[in-house]
């Protein structure tokens, strides 16, 4: 694909006053400016203006150069959020925040995965080929539940920063986020391996 500069500084252009404008709107309503963010996103995105018939701001082409923008952003915010940990709050938690990131892994993918698991075995009924419905339905299940388990570090992080938010709930969230996001890619990366292994494609 070829790089096209003109449009990626320009999509950079609209994304950043686009968040200006959206993250003053959000703070005029009393909400995280993160929401603006997001909204701003939404409203710039192709998907938005296919949905209304309208020329896209930023072209899908040109979200998939700023891709690598987005996955360096995203690895140094993961960082910085394990930079959190600190060895005399783990001391203080010792196993208790363990407990805290299984409990709430595990019932994040017991209810993602059994709805995912039932909406499409009794409902979508959507087979892939080389699977039956039911091997369907199960690594529908197995993957969105996996996914489900990792916590949003960026919109975490930007709201505990703009709320200047600190003490041990704050540690805490930090923490979990951080253990969220580990344990779902190890669990992401041995399930993802499992079928490679076994030979059956992946979707």
């Amino acid at each position: 694909m070829p790089f096209h500069v003109a449009s990626v500084l320009t999509a950079i252009a609209v994304i950043f006053l686009g968040a200006i404008l959206g993250g003053r709107l959000a703070s005029l309503c009393r909400v995280p400016r993160i929401t603006g963010y997001l909204l701003t996103g939404l409203l710039a995105g192709p998907s938005f203006a296919e949905l209304l018939h309208l020329p896209a701001l930023i072209s899908p082409a040109t979200l998939d150069q700023l891709q690598v923008l987005a996955d360096v952003t995203l690895a140094l915010i993961l960082m910085n959020i394990g930079g959190q940990f600190r060895i005399e709050h783990l001391r203080r938690w010792k196993s208790r925040i363990m407990v805290f990131s299984l409990c709430e892994s595990g019932m994040t993918f017991l209810l993602v995965g059994c709805g995912a698991l039932l909406v499409n075995y009794f409902l979508l009924q959507q087979v892939l080929p080389g699977f039956n419905l039911w091997q369907t339905s199960l690594f529908f299940a197995l993957f969105l539940g996996i996914i489900s388990i990792a916590t949003a570090p960026a919109a975490t992080l930007m709201v505990i920063r703009e709320y200047e938010a600190e003490g041990p709930i704050t540690n805490t969230v930090l923490a979990l986020v951080g253990l969220n996001n580990l344990l779902s890619v190890l669990a992401f990366t041995v399930a993802a391996s499992r079928l490679i292994f076994r030979g059956e494609p992946m979707y």
